[in-house]
C-alpha cells in the first residue's frame, strides 16, 4: 500500500509519534492481510506503532513483510521502542520478514545496519513460540532478522521460535 514511503510525515501526541494515524484502521476492522503495507518506512525515535486496535484480532492473518526494511531513527541512549504491536493477534498465519532489516538487490542481501531499536512483546507470549507448531514453518521466519548486534534489544521473553530454521532473531555482524 505505502511501500518505501520513507519521508511520509508524522504527528506527535502525548510524547509519542505516529507515522500511521491512531485511527487509520477505524473503518476497516476485517482486514485479513497486510503484506508489505508499511515496508520501507522511516520511523522517528518516539514512534508508536500500536495503531491496529480497530482491526479484529481474529481476522488479521498475514503480516508478511509489513514493516520490512524499516529505518528506525533511535539513538544509543533512546532507542525506538516497538512494543505490543501485535500482542493481541493470536491467529496470525504469516509473520515472515515483518520487521526484517534486510533486502535483496541483484541477488545480494543488503542489510540496513546500525539501527537503535528495542522490540518487546510484539506478539502474544506463548502463542507463536511453540517449536513443534512453528519451528520449521517458513511463514514464521526471519521476522526480526538482520539488525546489527549491539544496536538492537530483543524481547526478554521471545514470542517467536528462534532456531536455525526460522532465524527470527538473527543478528548481522
Amino acid at each position: 500500500m505505502f511501500i518505501n514511503c520513507r519521508n511520509i510525515s508524522y504527528y506527535t501526541q502525548g510524547g509519542r509519534s505516529y507515522v500511521i494515524p491512531k485511527t487509520f484502521f477505524n473503518y476497516c476492522p476485517n482486514i485479513t492481510s497486510m503484506v508489505y503495507t508499511f515496508s520501507g518506512f522511516s520511523f522517528p525515535q518516539t514512534i508508536d506503532l500500536n495503531v491496529f486496535s480497530y482491526i479484529t484480532a481474529s481476522k488479521l492473518g498475514n503480516i508478511n513483510h509489513i514493516f520490512y526494511m524499516p529505518n528506525f531513527t533511535g539513538t544509543s541512549t533512546s532507542p525506538c521502542d516497538v512494543s505490543n504491536v501485535f500482542s493481541t493477534f493470536r491467529g496470525l498465519t504469516n509473520t515472515a520478514y515483518a520487521f526484517a532489516a534486510t533486502y535483496n538487490e541483484n541477488n545480494q542481501s543488503v542489510k540496513i545496519v546500525n539501527q537503535y531499536v528495542k522490540f518487546s512483546n510484539v506478539f502474544p507470549t506463548g502463542v507463536y513460540n511453540n517449536a513443534t507448531s512453528y519451528g520449521s514453518n517458513q511463514n514464521f521466519a526471519y521476522t526480526f532478522a538482520y539488525y546489527t548486534s549491539g544496536y538492537v534489544t530483543h524481547e526478554a521473553i521471545k514470542t517467536l521460535v528462534d532456531n536455525t530454521t526460522t532465524n527470527n532473531y538473527k543478528y548481522y555482524g
